[in-house]
């Protein structure tokens, strides 16, 4: 009788394990489909990041309260991020941060074994001059 439970027992066991390796096997394909597609848009210079954390130079990580970006559309790129350092003149009332909407004219994007994407791009753009 005990033998029959024991039975069972492994049974079940098995069966837990089994379908744990294959319910693994689709997550790897759903995220190797997601990698597939996030590297195309990046080659294709189509893609948005949403930034909710910011990482100072010393010091821990700080979550951000307002919703920035930086979006990349062909060769024009949109930044609405916050300015985050020392400033020297500062209108009243606090700066934009990096807002501006520019043209792209040096875009370089690579990717290490691990997947990790590495975006470089150069933009002309100026500060505004605040009236003193």
């Amino acid at each position: 009788m005990k033998t029959k439970y024991y039975f069972a027992l492994i049974g079940l066991f098995l069966s837990v394990i089994i379908s744990g390796c294959s319910s693994s096997k689709a997550l790897t394909t759903e995220g190797a489909a997601q990698e597939a597609e996030l590297r195309k848009a990046i080659e294709n210079h189509e893609f948005v990041i949403d930034v909710d954390r910011m990482l100072p130079m010393s010091g821990p990580s700080r979550t951000l309260t307002s919703s920035y970006s930086l979006e990349i559309n062909g060769d024009k790129v949109k930044s609405y991020l916050p300015y985050f350092g020392r400033a020297y003149s500062v209108p009243y009332g606090g700066g934009e941060g990096l807002v501006f909407d520019s043209t792209i004219t040096d875009y370089q994007s690579s990717f290490d074994n691990k997947g990790k994407a590495t975006i470089e791009f150069k933009t002309l753009w100026e500060a505004p001059r605040y009236a003193k």
